[in-house]
């Protein structure tokens, strides 16, 4: 008598569902699919979200062809109904930058509420983010949507955990920045600086380019310099899930200046008058 089957482990189980949904899925990228389902997973044993969020995060961001973006964000999606902190936050980040098609705000906000209701570290920074885009796009609930990021955010500054707070009190500075919080700009600086301290690069590159240009050169140039140095510093193949992602690191960019604008108007008028 023949000795019995070994039975079918876990993960051989449930890879058969991506297997059935992407029958093409080329070899590498099931490989790596499955490498990143276990290394999330850690010690604890393979289930269906670990493996979905898995292969949904490998297509949305390994695959170079492109093919499977649509399949991606679908893995993402339904890890994220099943609890899954990573599969919402991909999710999330794929609505936002219309990685599998169009951008939809809404949608992102969604999936990054699921991914902070799961515990994601960085759930609560994407979720202001899209607060903020959101009261761009629709400028008569504004105030409720800044109201809502400016709590997040405060209270990710008070994170234990110092990467987790240095991305909470850059949101604030970066927010105490936009001309619609003009009462409290003169804390941006200090909300900057503290995110600065803790190491994070984008809070050194806001205080070179919007708080000390202009004003203080030596400051200026000094966290110039340091932002280089932590740029320097990243590694560009790092091959981790996504925990600040492009989200935060976006919320360096300047909103534009009007000043310039109103300098050439008064020049303007001047020559007009002294030419009368």
């Amino acid at each position: 008598m023949s000795a019995p089957a070994e039975p079918l482990r876990v993960d051989t189980q449930l890879s058969g569902v991506i297997l059935a949904a992407c029958p093409e899925l080329p070899q590498p990228l099931f490989d790596e699919g499955m490498r990143v389902a276990r290394r999330h997973a850690g010690d604890a044993p393979l289930e269906l979200h670990h493996v979905l969020s898995g292969f949904g995060w490998v297509l949305l961001n390994v695959d170079e062809e492109e093919r499977y973006l649509a399949e991606g964000l679908s893995f993402c999606e339904q890890a994220a109904d099943l609890g899954s902190a990573e599969g919402a936050e991909a999710a999330g980040e794929a609505w936002l930058f219309g990685d599998a098609g169009d951008s939809d705000l809404q949608r992102s906000l969604h999936r990054y509420r699921q991914a902070l209701a799961a515990g994601h570290k960085a759930g609560a920074i994407h979720v202001a983010y899209v607060l903020e885009k959101l009261s761009d796009a629709e400028p008569k609930r504004a105030a409720d949507y800044l109201r809502e990021a400016e709590g997040l955010l405060l209270q990710t500054a008070a994170s234990a955990e110092a990467d987790v707070a240095s991305w909470g009190c850059y949101g604030v500075g970066r927010l105490y920045l936009d001309r619609r919080f003009f009462g409290k700009a003169d804390q941006a600086e200090s909300w900057l600086l503290k995110s600065a301290e803790l190491g994070w690069g984008p809070a050194m590159d806001a205080l070179a380019e919007r708080v000390y240009r202009g004003k203080d050169l030596s400051k200026s140039l000094e966290w110039r310099e340091k932002y280089r140095v932590w740029e320097s510093e990243q590694d560009p193949d790092e091959d981790e899930w996504p925990d600040t992602g492009e989200a935060v690191a976006s919320l360096a960019e300047p909103r534009p200046r009007r000043w310039p604008w109103l300098l050439a108007l008064a020049l303007l008028a001047l020559l007009l008058w002294w030419r009368r």
